[in-house]
């Protein structure tokens, strides 16, 4: 398997300008499973903080307190949202239309709602696009009587803690968008970051009457990333967001070093 071969020629720097001559596809399937590793211990803390907090609904209520008379025997209770009432109440609040207790009513095109069902609450953005959870973080009774009697930074604190719990209910959505995002954007930075070291340690061909092909030097750079990798794995694991810092500086530092005491050596002889 290439993989082992690769991972194995990556600890031998003094052979590895010998083990340059696989498909340029394999390294990058080599890359990208680095890659996974090195982003490892920032997805496990998405996953136990349930992904980016989006704020999508608490942003608002901190830009303002909405002023909302809110129907004083709707309430929710033990992830149940109960009505007295078989009607709907709508309320709008910078950019998003809530409705209470929806009921199936037609909606208007490219506006952004939130719709609090029964036992579920569905997202629909600007495009249509919709997501439908059920309630999560409503195990105690939550009555909006409570946000219609307080005032001050109190209203504003119970306005948050709504828009937490209403956001918690897309938390498998938010991780899953989070892991995805963190991953790709990963995978992108640190492929240029690739092409960038390549282009440097193309500056040693001067003086030199042979040396790697660029993309010989891209099979180079991506077999000295293996070290880095396991080094910011290490750092990732106490501390997530030093991982990365250390994966780029620790790869620049092997890579200048291998060159110096091997590389250009190696191409004079």
């Amino acid at each position: 398997m290439f993989i082992s071969k690769f991972f194995i020629q990556s600890l031998k720097p003094k052979e590895v300008f010998d083990h340059l001559s696989d498909k340029l596809y394999k390294y990058f399937i080599y890359f990208v499973l680095l890659m996974l590793i090195m982003v490892l211990p920032q997805n496990i803390n998405i996953i136990q903080n349930y992904g980016f907090k989006l704020h999508f609904i608490e942003n608002t209520f901190h830009l303002s307190t909405p002023t909302w008379v809110l129907p004083e025997d709707v309430y929710f209770s033990t992830n149940k949202l109960v009505s007295e009432r078989d009607i709907s109440f709508t309320y709008k609040h910078e950019g998003l239309t809530y409705i209470f207790n929806y009921k199936g009513q037609s909606l208007n095109d490219n506006e952004k709602y939130i719709l609090l069902k029964e036992a579920e609450v569905t997202y629909i953005d600007e495009k249509g696009n919709q997501i439908t959870r059920p309630y999560k973080n409503f195990t105690e009774t939550f009555s909006l009587k409570g946000l219609n009697l307080a005032t001050g930074q109190d209203k504003t604190n119970l306005y948050i803690e709504f828009a937490n719990n209403l956001e918690s209910s897309f938390g498998p959505y938010i991780t899953l968008y989070s892991l995805l995002t963190n991953t790709f954007v990963t995978l992108f930075i640190q492929c240029l970051f690739v092409f960038l070291l390549a282009l440097v340690v193309q500056l040693f061909r001067y003086g030199l009457t042979s040396f790697m092909s660029y993309k010989d030097t891209i099979k180079f750079v991506i077999l000295m990333l293996t070290i880095p990798v396991f080094l910011s794995l290490i750092v990732g694991i106490i501390q997530p967001a030093f991982g990365t810092v250390v994966f780029q500086f620790g790869a620049g530092i092997t890579i200048m070093l291998v060159m110096l005491k091997y590389g250009r050596k190696y191409y004079q002889s």
